[in-house]
């Protein structure tokens, strides 16, 4: 088996005359507020990709499901292997744009193509801490391949819990063998804590990396395969938020190498990310090449090259009034109370955004360039408030959110600065902004 890493989860695998494509992002996603890294010639990648016959989406955030990616290479036109989710969002959206052959497996169901075995494995939780929440989440999911010498174990950004590692190792084992080769997250692609204002964000990142390291240990420990490499979680921050990469809080190789070193690790660590394929042979030996070269492998020059790139809403929305942003939220904020009743969600904390015409941090990447124009608020609905969430928004983002044609997720995630007091994260606040949606001028 043959798997290269080009960057985040987009991962290529190719063993007995069949070839896989994973999650394939290349360039803009959540609206322009994240960059694919490392950087390919498109073309190059195209040109590879010509000859595959399977494509696996894990889920529907953009950086996994890259419909305009999909489109320009032609792989929409292959065959697809998704979850069977409660909900048809990513079937819909391949359909979409051409895909015609959609085999939606159900959680743990094989299915063999040409002599390779598959399974989907489903989200657990919101959450890789056990942090309780009210919202029903079936959006992620995990991929396991082998052929008669190699089980690859790919969690894409799954939020696995670790008693749900120990459930998925059990769960292979029986039915797959020894895992021989994984990707894992170091990290996860979050916004937290380079868009937070209120923090020591340099401490915060030294703790989440240190935290994340040593979660890492106890996967491997956990799933004990013979090598792993890192995937998922990779990007930069483009446009007028660039300066706040240098919080983002992503282990590096050599933080990795170092950690899995001193805890006397026996899986070997792979630097596979950039264009690099990993063999492994009948022995379970691992050479390794080059099969893509990148063009940009050095994140400081692709940020430099990207730093006056637009964000969607700066393309899209001209103007939009204070007063008819009100309104719509109005609409919106009875949607999203309808919504909390109905399904019994508990929010802890209450929700204030703070709107500006134009969103821009000073240099001191703490405060706003311009003062803000107004300030909605939503308010907790439990009997003692938890805090307070303040959410600095563009107001022309807000509003392509509240009519839907824009995610909260992806705007959340990308386009947004925080204030938290206490700074406790409760998942449910901000998951639950979803609802907050006004049907009359909902785009779909």
């Amino acid at each position: 088996m043959k798997i290269t890493h080009l960057s985040n989860s987009f991962i290529l695998i190719e063993s007995q005359n069949v070839k896989i494509c994973c999650d394939p992002w290349v360039g803009r996603a959540n609206y322009g507020g994240w960059h694919s890294f490392p950087e390919f010639e498109k073309n190059d990648l195209i040109n590879y990709l010509k000859d595959f016959d399977i494509v696996y989406i894990s889920h529907l955030h953009d950086d996994h499901l890259d419909t305009k990616f999909l489109k320009e290479s032609g792989l929409y036109d292959k065959k697809f292997i998704i979850k069977k989710f409660q909900y048809n969002i990513l079937y819909n959206r391949l359909k979409s744009i051409g895909a015609n052959e959609i085999y939606e497996l159900e959680p743990y169901d094989f299915f063999t193509y040409n002599g390779l075995k598959m399974s989907i494995l489903p989200q657990m939780a919101t959450n890789s801490s056990d942090l309780d929440e009210d919202v029903e989440y079936d959006l992620d999911t995990s991929f396991i391949v082998a052929d008669q010498e190699t089980v690859f174990f790919n969690q894409v950004d799954n939020p696995y819990s670790l008693k749900d590692y120990e459930k998925l190792a059990n769960w292979i084992e029986l039915n797959y063998g020894k895992i021989t080769i994984s990707a894992l997250m170091a990290g996860a692609a979050s916004e937290y804590p380079q868009a937070f204002l209120n923090i020591d964000r340099s401490s915060e990142k030294d703790r989440i990396v240190k935290s994340e390291l040593n979660r890492l240990v106890y996967v491997l420990r956990i799933l004990k395969p013979n090598y792993y490499f890192a995937a998922g979680g990779t990007y930069f921050i483009p446009g007028n938020l660039y300066k706040l990469n240098s919080f983002v809080a992503l282990p590096n190789t050599v933080q990795i190498k170092n950690e899995l070193n001193l805890n006397n690790i026996s899986t070997t660590f792979l630097e596979l990310e950039g264009g690099k394929s990993v063999t492994i042979d009948s022995l379970n030996k691992a050479v390794i090449s080059t099969t893509i070269q990148n063009t940009s492998n050095e994140m400081s020059i692709s940020i430099e090259n990207h730093k006056n790139d637009l964000y969607d809403y700066e393309l899209e929305v001209n103007e939009i009034t204070l007063n008819s942003l009100i309104d719509i939220f109005s609409s919106a904020k009875l949607n999203w109370e309808k919504e909390l009743i109905n399904k019994n969600i508990k929010i802890e904390q209450d929700i204030e955004f703070i709107i500006y015409n134009k969103m821009q941090l000073n240099d001191d990447l703490v405060t706003i360039c311009e003062e803000p124009i107004g300030e909605l608020k939503l308010s907790n609905n439990i009997q003692d408030s938890k805090g307070l969430l303040k959410i600095h928004i563009d107001i022309r983002s807000m509003y392509l959110c509240l009519i839907r044609k824009k995610v909260w997720n992806g705007t959340i995630g990308a386009l947004c600065l925080f204030e938290r007091t206490p700074n406790v994260f409760y998942p449910s606040v901000t998951f639950s902004l979803n609802y907050l949606i006004t049907r009359e001028l909902q785009k779909n």
